[in-house]
């Protein structure tokens, strides 16, 4: 994992830890600095690691909450050509469905990502 990314502009740093609480990453919308939780790094799949990261550089492009950043990372999932189904399977492996908010957030996710499959720029795959 690059210390000074280059592939996304608003982040201007990533931090490995130990571990974080209750969440795989997170990033602060002033500095640009972004906490990744190692503990869980280590155990996650490309598909879970690639859609954290975007969701979490959707927080700074998109300038929102939740939703508004899982809808990023998953339109720039389909325009960098990575499979929908795989972004669509690590939210769900990632997200523990405790409240109504992440079951309408996988929701949201999976309408999208259908949306996305059949328009002219989406991932067949």
């Amino acid at each position: 994992m690059p210390s000074q990314p280059g592939w996304q502009p608003h982040v201007n740093k990533i931090i490995m830890v130990p571990e974080l609480q209750g969440t795989p990453a997170s990033v602060d919308p002033l500095t640009g600095t972004m906490l990744v939780s190692a503990q869980w790094w280590n155990s996650a799949s490309f598909d879970e690691r690639l859609f954290v990261l975007l969701h979490e550089c959707g927080h700074l492009e998109a300038q929102g909450g939740e939703f508004e950043a899982d809808r990023w990372a998953l339109d720039t999932y389909a325009q960098k050509g990575y499979s929908l189904k795989g972004a669509v399977l690590a939210f769900t492996h990632i997200m523990p469905f405790t409240t109504t908010e992440q079951y309408q957030r996988g929701t949201a996710l999976l309408r999208q990502a259908l949306q996305l499959q059949h328009s002219p720029t989406g991932s067949n795959r």
